[in-house]
């Protein structure tokens, strides 16, 4: 299980998930490709964001948070979900309409001192059936930490270094952490998808801590 904590909230996830180490700020986001039959694949993403509620009640919040959403949406269903340690959370399933088709997102929402953790799922509107039930355990996964744990949070460490000539992911992979294994999910890291495509000579490339690459 992956983990994910700050010092007002913990959520967990999937191992499977690769985390994003420079989500928009106040937000932190998980992906993860999942091949289909016929060799293609979708990917789910699940996200976490923690905003002010500026004295808004509960249901104003989740209207005014709605109305803010940048594509064209519909509320298909509204619920109720229990978390492991946040108490309920109002739910919401939406179809957002976005350039070349339909997502579906499972959306929840729970309040704490004046703050609202908006923690959410979503895929391709044809793969939901088969992503709800990790969407909910996701979800459902909310909790505030401890003492202990704020005391044990840790923020991920990066360090930036330049791309040589002729440098590919596996050579920075080797030069960096040892060994070539992490080079796919180092070039993930940084925004490329394909770890065959090299680094450019210049680039400036973020090398996380290595227990922040799976398996490592």
């Amino acid at each position: 299980v992956l983990t994910l904590k700050t010092s007002r909230a913990a959520v967990d996830a999937p191992e499977a998930y690769t985390p994003n180490l420079s989500p928009p700020e106040g937000e932190a986001l998980l992906v993860r490709d999942v091949k289909l039959s016929g060799g293609n694949s979708t990917r789910y993403t699940l996200g976490v964001e923690v905003i002010p509620t500026k004295g808004l009640g509960r249901q104003a919040f989740i209207q005014d948070y709605l109305k803010k959403v940048d594509v064209p949406h519909q509320v298909r269903n509204s619920d109720t979900l229990s978390t492991k340690g946040a108490g309920a959370m109002d739910l919401r399933v939406l179809d957002l309409t976005v350039e070349g088709g339909t997502l579906r997102a499972m959306m929840g929402f729970a309040f704490r001192e004046g703050t609202a953790f908006v923690l959410y799922g979503y895929t391709r509107d044809a793969d939901f059936p088969a992503a709800k039930e990790e969407f909910r355990s996701f979800l459902s996964s909310l909790r505030y930490p401890s003492a202990q744990e704020i005391q044990a949070v840790k923020s991920p460490k990066l360090r930036l270094v330049t791309a040589r000539a002729g440098d590919t992911w596996t050579a920075v992979s080797q030069r960096e952490y040892g060994k070539p294994g992490p080079a796919p999910r180092l070039a993930f890291y940084n925004g490329i998808f394909n770890p065959d495509k090299p680094p450019e000579a210049g680039m400036l490339l973020k090398v996380p801590e290595k227990q922040f690459l799976k398996g490592e």
